[in-house]
């Protein structure tokens, strides 16, 4: 495939590329079109590339998919460098969910986009190649084996790489916190009178069997189960089956966005009630809005350009 600079991909664009607005093209294309369209001051177009970038990276805690989304770096750069605000939470989470933050350690280069952030222009690397995506193959050697070396659009300035690194630790601790024990604020609703549930509908039901009959004693399963709300070791023992010995924790340890979603699809329905299981995801929900919408911003520093005082 022929390599083209950032203004062809505009100009075929321009000559009735239609296509590009039925079928959004490749990020390397939609990138190359918004650094052409703003140096040659071609105001539609540009607008076109950033809404397109804003639909590929929606702001939406409930877009966050186990699918990852790819070239979540060179966003990232993308967003600082022409002022995409809008993408910036979506794509720097990405990163955090990434191995390494998508970047290879061993292999930057610490000349480029490193103590300051540099327009991709200035990072001396080929128009065609950022274009397209490729990498380029500098026969860098790494423990005696070539390796190739990441594109330069895709390298982050020690500050996004410092934004990352406190942001990891602060949600790491928050899925610590979160996942710990059974959270106290469930309140099972027969806790009055020792009711079970019925194994059929999950719904509680008390307990007294018929009028002036007494309730049936916690532990003694006669129309149906005890919720493991109503005892402290059956439902801690439950919580760490089904939260920590499944490895849910571990494989969301990174990402616990998703993870408060997957805590919802694990199977509560066999030990406790429909109403303590709607007590549980309503707290899950709570935490993930209040992950995305307010306590990801400041972990990132996002309204601190150079990430200064982060941490």
């Amino acid at each position: 495939m022929p390599s083209y600079f950032p203004s062809d991909y505009l100009l075929r664009f321009l000559a009735g590329h239609s296509k590009y607005i039925v079928t959004p093209p490749s990020f390397g294309i939609i990138a190359s079109i918004l650094r052409a369209a703003t140096r040659l001051s071609f105001g539609d177009m540009g607008a076109w590339a950033v809404r397109t970038l804003e639909m590929m990276w929606k702001d939406d805690f409930d877009e966050v998919t186990e699918d990852h989304i790819q070239h979540a770096a060179e966003t990232v750069n993308l967003t600082w460098d022409y002022d995409i605000p809008r993408v910036r939470r979506r794509a720097f989470y990405e990163l955090l969910r990434t191995k390494n933050f998508g970047q290879d350690f061993d292999l930057r280069d610490d000349d480029v986009r490193a103590s300051a952030r540099l327009p991709v222009e200035e990072a001396g690397e080929s128009l065609g190649d950022r274009a397209e995506n490729k990498y380029a193959a500098n026969g860098t050697t790494v423990n005696g084996s070539r390796r190739r070396r990441m594109p330069r659009a895709a390298l982050l300035s020690r500050d996004d790489v410092g934004r990352l690194i406190y942001a990891r630790e602060e949600l790491l601790d928050a899925w610590i916190r979160i996942t710990a024990t059974f959270p106290d604020s469930v309140v099972c609703p027969s806790a009055s009178d020792g009711a079970q549930y019925s194994a059929g509908d999950g719904l509680c039901f008390s307990a007294t069997d018929g009028v002036g009959a007494s309730p049936v004693p916690i532990g003694k399963k006669t129309k149906g189960r005890v919720c493991d709300t109503l005892s402290r070791s059956s439902s801690s023992l439950r919580w760490a089956a089904l939260v920590h010995q499944s490895g849910t924790f571990m494989q969301y340890k990174y990402d616990p966005v998703l993870g408060l979603s997957a805590l919802k699809k694990l199977n509560w329905s066999k030990n406790f009630c429909k109403t303590c299981i709607s007590q549980l995801h309503l707290i899950w929900d709570k935490e993930r809005a209040k992950l995305w919408v307010y306590q990801l911003d400041e972990w990132l520093c996002l309204n601190r350009a150079n990430g200064a005082g982060c941490g």
